[in-house]
């Protein structure tokens, strides 16, 4: 019998693995055209727009990071004694000019995935002999493996490897092998009409390009099924003896409620950080879920009818083993997530996003799209539906996973109860505000949130259950015809429950399979065509991005998506999409909403010359079919496209007409009033105040963000709301009815000598012909506090003006050099120290008892 049994167990696993080496292997060849792409029409423009400003980060490092090289007036210049912790620093917090008149979207969006893709990249072709490949990321020529390809290629074995991660991810919860191997089968299976979860058209070319959620999707099986399990498991510290020295100082009435950080808890800390890496919003969705799969002993001990005392200790267990977990991910991340919750006022939440994404779609709609299998099977029979719903029902079933015929060992599921919690606690989430009202932002983290993307979380349990629903459906099948011949009095034929589990499974793939199928073979056909057109046009596109590079520095224009740039396209991608991608500062597009001048900016009137001074916009594709501005100056020609200068100077310019200093990334003006205000009020009156001729006359209002100063002698207001304002005699007043009046006259002051270096350092020389309180110099970037200024060599302080800008008061007549540098936050470089210690830290805490195990 025990023969019998390990032979049993040997198949099991052969099976599984071969299942496993079956759903990669064909997930390799089903996505192999992949990797070929050469444009990208998706968010994938976005996502690789920030690689690409990483590789160019990095070379900016490379120069500015020595001693020799740095400047006394930058902070920067401290860090150049430590270049590893300067260009880390400077990889991790820089400025992505690219979109919406800049932002640093590393402060605030997940930057380590762009910093291991082209870690990776440089490492590879420094290998090859080929690092001229750093300094273009378009195909440069002698290039084997270009930077845009690799990042694709990257993604390719990301999306492959999925059915990797389930298995283990299966296996960490401790799962049986076939239970694993028929996740791995069916993980990639998933199916949506586009609804952003962790199906393929959240990734594939013909998709939505969600790469970013890709490198955290991969990560989650793996944090899942490692957390679950150490939260799960109950074995704690010894009350006397064998207790870590960083532990003996823990009272022993204590110790019984402290867990060994041995077995799956440094996986799961490892796994939960690398997802949170991954994506922050996907890793705060990781980490409500371990809350609640933490305390899911204690509800279930309440339904069982325990003792209050016993619910208790479980709960106590519980929430000290998530902060085990938590407490490291979040420590080690510290640099990124602190300053970004510290500075969340600069960061836009938007108008133009629909309201759907904050608020889902309701009761109703979330519960017929679940009947109608939307959420999982769309288009095809509901195959993950049915089991994923069953598998909710699995662990409370009286035996807790039915057993086996006494041949054979059994299958128990019992530790898959938080799952059940956890998908019954998120279908209800996914209701969204519609149902849940203001109660939903109790979570935290919710308020800003696109509750929407819950169903991510709701895909990656399905992942789990559906194989735990086929598993339990071959045993009880089994069960159920011995039951039977029992009660007949009949003998019936022992069948293996591995048998029938497999053929349950092997019929859900071939239910699942054919969608996916079809849905990528149209996939590879967009990509051949896409290609085709590619190579038609790739002399056009290596002839305009050569123009581009000579051209002076500004903000170019080439349509947008209500205008000629809709059909203005290489290949299947828009111009003001491509061009922005490869790291030219764009206008009008919207990959990313986070900058405080992103919905402002979208009421740019491309028939207004001062709009064009306003946003430094000094450049202008457009079809050869496009009938130019007046102000459009012609300077070169093709069957292709036509390339336009506008000049930009201000009115307070005594420039002369040199096509060199055609640019006003720095400009000048007047600060005669401040306005209190924060991020939810500013957008109207930003409006008026762009629509209006105040900016052409060199009027830019402050806007503060704090309280305003008692001795602030300038005319001032505060926002009540988007519409309302307040004076200091505490009248209110609309917007819209009275709106409020700038006066000044015009700054006397010109600027000359504009110099831009990599997009992170901006500096001008400025005349003032006479004493002036209120002006100004401006930097046409969006503010931010990681803005740095210099007058002469001097620091000094910045505030924020209209439209988003960055200003400094400069009063007094003379000639001035001002220099405006972005700067890695101080607070970030200090916590990146901290986490890269603790790191090392724990690496010692979890190997050194394994050293000594092996002595």
């Amino acid at each position: 019998m025990a023969v019998m049994v390990d032979s049993m167990n040997k198949l099991e696993k052969y099976i599984a693995l071969s299942l496993l080496v079956f759903a990669v292997v064909f997930n390799l060849w089903l996505y192999r055209w992949e990797p070929s792409s050469r444009v990208d029409p998706n968010d994938n423009a976005f996502q690789f727009g920030l690689v690409d400003r990483t590789n160019a980060i990095w070379n900016y490092a490379d120069s500015v990071c020595k001693p020799k090289t740095a400047s006394p007036t930058s902070p920067r210049f401290y860090l150049a004694g430590i270049p590893v912790v300067c260009t880390l620093s400077l990889l991790s917090d820089h400025w992505v000019h690219n979109w919406a008149q800049g932002y640093n979207l590393p402060y605030y969006y997940p930057h380590i995935p762009q910093i291991a893709i082209v870690g990776s990249w440089r490492a590879l072709t420094g290998i090859m002999g080929q690092t001229s490949c750093w300094q273009s990321s378009l195909f440069p020529a002698g290039c084997s493996i270009s930077l845009f390809s690799y990042y694709h290629g990257v993604i390719y074995l990301l999306m492959s490897l999925v059915p990797l991660a389930v298995f283990f991810g299966i296996r960490a919860l401790g799962l049986p092998f076939i239970t694993a191997g028929v996740g791995a089968l069916l993980s990639s299976h998933i199916s949506t009409d586009g609804l952003y979860g962790l199906d393929q058209t959240s990734y594939l070319w013909r998709g939505w390009g969600l790469s970013s959620q890709l490198f955290a999707a991969l990560w989650m099986p793996l944090s899942l099924g490692y957390s679950i399990r150490f939260l799960l498991d109950r074995e704690t510290l010894p009350i006397t003896g064998g207790v870590p020295k960083y532990l003996s100082w823990v009272p022993l009435s204590w110790r019984r409620f402290l867990p060994k950080l041995t077995g799956a808890y440094p996986w799961a800390v490892l796994f939960t950080t690398a997802q949170v890496a991954g994506h922050l919003g996907l890793g705060l969705l990781m980490f409500i879920a371990l809350g609640i799969a933490s305390i899911a002993p204690a509800i279930k001990k309440f339904f069982q009818q325990e003792t209050m005392r016993d619910i208790r200790e479980d709960l106590l267990i519980g929430i000290i083993r998530v902060a085990c977990i938590a407490i490291p991910a979040i420590g080690l991340l510290s640099y990124w997530i602190l300053p970004s919750m510290i500075f969340a006022s600069y960061h836009n939440i938007s108008f133009w996003d629909p309201v759907w994404k904050f608020d889902s779609y309701g009761v109703a709609e979330v519960l017929v799209n679940l009947a109608n299998g939307v959420l999982f099977d769309f288009d095809r029979y509901p195959v993950f539906t049915t089991m994923t719903m069953l598998a909710v029902f699995v662990p409370f079933f009286s035996s807790m996973g039915i057993k086996r015929p006494s041949n054979a060992t059994s299958y128990n599921l019992s530790l898959t109860y938080p799952l059940s919690f956890l998908f019954v606690f998120w279908l209800l989430l996914y209701f969204g505000r519609t149902a849940w009202g203001s109660l939903i932002d109790l979570i935290p983290g919710m308020i800003e949130f696109h509750i929407s993307r819950l169903i991510v979380m709701l895909h990656l349990l399905s992942m789990f259950m559906v194989p735990i629903a086929i598993t339990w459906l071959g045993n009880a099948v089994v069960t159920g015809i011995a039951y039977i011949g029992k009660k007949a009095g009949k003998t019936i034929p022992a069948i293996p429950p591995l048998a029938l589990i497999v053929i349950i499974a092997s019929c859900a793939a071939l239910l699942s399979y054919p969608q996916t199928l079809k849905y990528s073979k149209w996939n590879d056909v967009l990509i051949k065509q896409a290609n085709g057109n590619w190579d038609k046009g790739v002399q056009s596109v290596r002839d305009l991005m050569n123009t581009l590079q000579s051209l002076p520095p500004g903000r170019i224009f080439a349509g947008r998506g209500g205008g000629f740039g809709k059909d203005f396209r290489i290949a299947e991608t828009p111009y003001y999409m491509f061009i922005s991608t490869f790291g030219y500062p764009t206008i009008a597009w919207l990959p990313e909403t986070w900058s405080m001048n992103s919905d402002t900016e979208q009421y740019f009137s491309e028939d207004n010359h001062e709009h064009y001074k306003l946003y430094n916009l000094a450049h202008v594709i457009a079809p050869p079919t496009q009938k130019p501005q007046p102000f459009w100056s012609l300077k070169k020609e093709t069957p292709e496209w036509n390339l336009y200068a506008v000049d930009t100077r201000t009115r307070q310019s005594s420039q002369k007409p040199d096509e060199s200093t055609m640019t006003n990334y720095i400009g000048v003006g007047t600060a005669p009033t401040v306005i209190h205000t924060d991020k939810n009020n500013l957008i109207n009156l930003v409006h008026l105040w762009i629509q209006s001729d105040y900016h052409t006359r060199g009027i830019y209002p402050e806007l503060s963000y704090g309280k305003i100063p008692l001795e602030e002698t300038r005319p001032q207001f505060a926002m009540v709301d988007e519409v309302t304002y307040r004076l200091r005699d505490n009248t209110t007043h609309s917007l819209m009815g009275e709106p409020p009046v700038y006066m000044a006259d015009p700054a006397p002051m010109t600027v000359t000598s504009t110099r831009v270096s990599s997009d992170m350092e901006f500096s001008a020389t400025v005349v003032v012909q006479k004493e002036c309180p209120t002006c100004i110099a401006l930097l046409r970037q969006t503010a931010h506090p990681n803005w740095k200024a210099w007058i002469n060599g001097k620091s000094v302080e910045l505030f924020t003006v209209m439209p988003f800008y960055s200003g400094v008061s400069i009063t007094q007549p003379g000639t001035y050099n001002v220099v405006f540098r972005y700067e890695p936050s101080a607070e970030k470089v200090v916590l990146m120290i901290l986490g890269i210690i603790a790191s090392v830290g724990l690496l010692i805490i979890w190997i050194k008892p394994a050293l000594k195990s092996k002595r």
